[in-house]
């Protein structure tokens, strides 16, 4: 059940025409700046690197982790449903550029990509894109953005900005 969520985020993140890149070629830029694009998207779930928190083989990258603790309700009587109310994903971006400007410019574009990609993926249209196996996230119930931090991952690579969704999650068969 946690497994679920941070792979359909992640598989949506990488979507041909809703996922980041795609997104980000859609933005409105200053004319000084150049459209940034993420080199990799990589979830804890099937990438080492995420897992051991080391640099990304590719940057600038995406990392997506399920944020620790996650709460979930007993299952109901039957056995049947089990839900996750408040589901919290953390989506980081990563880059090894020494320019702040750029680094400040990119993280911000890149940030709006992935919330609007996140937004997209709410739609009621999308439903089956939320759902694997038994566990369906039901929708988005807050997101925040991060834009001005900076947090050292491995040897030579910043966060420079995150996102953190929070989903209302259901198991429909938790046993």
């Amino acid at each position: 059940m946690i497994l679920e969520p941070v792979e359909l985020v992640t598989t949506w993140l990488k979507h041909e025409t809703y996922g980041v890149n795609a997104l980000l070629r859609t933005l409105l830029v200053d004319s000084s700046d150049s459209v940034p694009q993420v080199e990799g998207i990589f979830d804890e779930e099937n990438d080492e690197q995420v897992m051991n928190r080391q640099d990304p083989q590719d940057a600038p990258a995406i990392y997506v982790m399920a944020d620790d603790p996650v709460y979930m309700d007993p299952p109901d009587p039957t056995g049947v449903r089990q839900k996750i109310p408040e589901f919290p994903i953390v989506i980081r971006y990563l880059t090894r550029s020494t320019d702040l400007r750029k680094i400040r410019r990119d993280t911000r574009y890149t940030i709006r990509a992935i919330v609007k990609s996140l937004n997209n993926l709410n739609l009621p249209t999308n439903r089956t894109s939320r759902t694997k196996r038994s566990v369906y996230m039901v929708g988005i119930k807050e997101i925040t953005a991060l834009g001005g931090i900076r947090e050292q991952v491995g040897d030579a690579t910043s966060v420079t900005g995150a996102v953190i969704v929070v989903w209302d999650v259901d198991d429909q068969d938790p046993t």
